[in-house]
């Protein structure tokens, strides 16, 4: 599966915080942000995709920040 631009930002972004090479408080300030830039547009380039996103990692984030 051919991956756009905007989902392989996002995918990356966790895949590095996933891994420890990004720090809790870096990741904090950063996710908001870029799921509003790059979310929409993942929804156009793979609405399936995006919504499996959005029912894992933003839910697993949402716990995790609590």
């Amino acid at each position: 599966m051919k991956l756009g631009k905007h989902t392989t930002f996002m995918l990356e972004l966790v895949e590095e915080f996933e891994n420890g090479k990004m720090p809790r408080q870096f990741f904090d300030l950063d996710y908001s942000g870029y799921c509003i830039e790059h979310f929409p547009y993942m929804e156009f380039e793979n609405g399936k995709l995006a919504r499996k996103f959005a029912d894992t990692i933003d839910v697993a984030y949402e716990l995790g920040s609590e």
